[in-house]
């Protein structure tokens, strides 16, 4: 087994034994949204047999743990379609084939990336796989973003709508315990986490793998976000009016400045320093940030 899944298996253990450990907290109110329903649904591809992953997939899982999720017959992928402020965004499904006879809590999941960089595509399948094996619905979405607009994604603008959108797809689906919603949020899905916890999203609890909680520290630490790169234009020109608000702009997009706002519990999950991202000083300090200003409420 490589040493990335059993990281990843064991924080997939981690979140559910800290969501079971949380089930008689109360949900929060979520902000009043209008009704948004799936638009288009229809299956998703087939996984590609795993020789013909190319070199990273085939780090991330080993060969038995993805041919397990891609031979599979119990769970189901589906690729959905739904309006968040009258746009249609891109999302996907995964549940088991039959959902009937009990209501099933969800896992809201926050991908990664930018643009069409970090797209759900075979591994992160897998991810949902486990997740869904442990008795949850995944629910998740590719933000607004992508396609011809990916060079333009406002990371951390209106596409925290259409996470906060998702709660109003997972009502309309009838087979969801909506007192029983979760989010996991990784690297700028743990952001958006933040984020969407900030605005009330009603999940009962949250995790968060290598998500950023200080843009400003990340943009020194790697330009490409701040002035882009080939596939993406850089929050100096995606954020309007940047040279004159980019304190107000990281700011409203830096959890660490607004912890005491988070009163969902939250699990933090962070590897140590590795050469393109040092930010896990930065999410202790927003545990210790939240911990304290708690401590003296």
């Amino acid at each position: 087994m490589s040493r990335l899944v059993a990281t990843l298996r064991g924080a997939l253990i981690a979140f559910s034994l800290f969501v079971l450990s949380v089930q008689t907290v109360g949900a929060q109110t979520a902000v009043t949204a209008p009704q948004r329903t799936i638009e288009k649904e229809q299956g998703c591809p087939a996984l590609k047999p795993y020789a013909e992953l190319d070199k990273f997939g085939k780090f991330y899982f080993p060969e038995a743990v993805y041919e397990d999720a891609r031979t599979q017959t119990e769970y189901e992928c589906r690729h959905i379609w739904y309006l968040s402020d009258e746009i249609p965004v891109s999302g996907y499904i995964f549940k088991p084939k039959t959902t009937t006879g009990r209501m099933w809590p969800v896992i809201l999941y926050n991908r990664g990336g930018t643009g069409d960089f970090g797209l759900i595509e075979d591994f992160v399948r897998v991810e949902f796989y486990l997740l869904a094996k442990e008795g949850y619905v995944v629910l998740a979405t590719e933000y607004r973003s992508i396609g011809d607009k990916g060079r333009r994604d406002a990371w951390g603008g209106a596409d925290v709508h259409d996470v906060l959108n998702l709660t109003a797809v997972a009502k309309s689906l009838g087979y969801i315990d909506m007192e029983r919603l979760f989010m996991l949020g990784v690297s700028r899905g743990g952001m958006i986490t933040y984020l969407a916890l900030k605005n009330k999203v009603p999940v009962k609890a949250a995790a968060v793998i290598a998500g950023p909680s200080d843009l400003e520290s990340l943009a020194a630490l790697r330009s490409d976000f701040l002035n882009g790169d080939d596939g993406y234009d850089g929050w100096a020109k995606v954020w309007p009016d940047f040279e004159h608000k980019k304190e107000e702009y990281f700011r409203e997009r830096s959890a660490i400045a607004w912890a005491d706002q988070i009163n969902t519990p939250v699990l933090i999950l962070h590897s140590g320093p590795t050469p393109k991202f040092r930010s896990a000083k930065r999410s202790l300090s927003l545990k210790s940030c939240s911990n304290a200003r708690r401590s003296t409420s």
